[in-house]
């Protein structure tokens, strides 16, 4: 049955049969509990329903592909993917709905994002280097600030690989593509700049936390240690907290430590906000840190990170949430 907009109703009653009752999936979701021994969580039920619900629509349209709302349902399932970080199972998807002329112009270039991401998740980081080459030919100047934040994913994901010079090769690329554009040309050579500090040694952290007690970060040599710059006014760096929490009571027992380097103005907004909203791990002002220190990391926005490993060697930076998290765990396996 088709409705007059051309959509397909048989495939949205199917959808709804197959859920049945919440209470049903509730009870799978709590089999599936007792088997892994894993919490039911807001987060899970919400990933489990959205999984099954790209598989149907996925489904949808292969059986129906002159479907009506085939551009609406393909841009969901695209920015859905993007989303959820499943890139990497949404190549085919992406590569097909890049190509589909039918399609619009902003369904494609988010096809192309998708493509682009998915292919550095699966290990093929040159052609998703190439990838992303091409699909900075098709952006303007104004343009500039999607293609920026694709570039900080793929480049997280070279991170991720070791491939830092592909990493390189993005930056140095886009910022020769808008060099009409000093905000693009600043933010790529502040990463640039970052990436030298790989594989060197971190420069020295030498403070008072905001107890007053001396704080050295050399005294993590043999640890793995995360440097954190934030602030308490920064929205992304708040936002960050309760994954890194998360972490933090994971991963200190197996040898993490972190040290978060405040730019708010007064000690005492920083204790004000540790006594509301504690962090577990030590707090210094960056003003009271000897030396340049944001100079020497190269700071100019926050948040901002650094992942040191047990040599005291840069190995990453500016990684968040699950990618910040997979590579600690890799620096901490024995």
């Amino acid at each position: 049955m088709m409705n007059r907009n051309g959509s397909l109703l048989v495939p949205c009653l199917m959808l709804l049969a197959s859920a049945g009752s919440p209470f049903l999936a509730l009870d799978r979701l709590r089999a599936a509990d007792d088997e892994t021994e894993q919490p039911v969580t807001f987060n899970s039920i919400v990933e489990t329903q959205t999984r099954e619900t790209f598989r149907l629509v996925s489904e949808y349209l292969e059986s129906y592909p002159q479907a009506g709302d085939k551009e609406y349902a393909t841009r969901w399932l695209l920015k859905t993917a993007r989303e959820q970080g499943w890139e990497g199972d949404s190549i085919e998807l992406a590569q097909q709905a890049a190509e589909d002329a039918k399609l619009g112009p902003e369904t494609r270039t988010l096809a192309m994002e998708v493509g682009c991401i998915g292919l550095a998740r699966t290990g093929k980081l040159p052609e998703a280097v190439e990838s992303f080459q091409e699909y900075a030919k098709t952006f303007r100047l104004r343009s500039a600030e999607r293609i920026l934040t694709l570039a900080e994913a793929l480049g997280n994901q070279c991170q991720l690989a070791g491939e830092y010079e592909g990493m390189r090769v993005i930056y140095e690329d886009l910022s020769s593509k808008f060099f009409l554009n000093q905000q693009v040309r600043e933010l790529c050579q502040i990463k640039l700049d970052k990436l030298d500090l790989v594989a060197m040694s971190a420069p020295r952290v030498l403070a008072h936390d905001i107890g007053g007690n001396r704080y050295d970060s050399n005294d993590s040599k043999g640890k793995v240690l995360l440097i954190d710059f934030w602030a308490t006014n920064c929205p992304p760096c708040l936002d960050e907290f309760p994954r890194m929490k998360k972490m933090y009571e994971e991963l200190h027992p197996l040898g993490l430590e972190v040290v978060g380097i405040s730019f708010d103005d007064k000690v005492e907004t920083v204790q004000d906000f540790q006594a509301v909203t504690p962090l577990p791990w030590t707090l210094v002002m960056l003003d009271k840190v000897q030396g340049s220190i944001r100079k020497q990391y190269h700071v100019e926005t926050i948040p901002a990170t650094y992942l040191v490993n047990q040599q005291g060697e840069i190995t990453q930076f500016d990684l968040r949430g699950p990618e910040l998290h997979q590579a600690v765990k890799k620096l901490l396996q024995p």
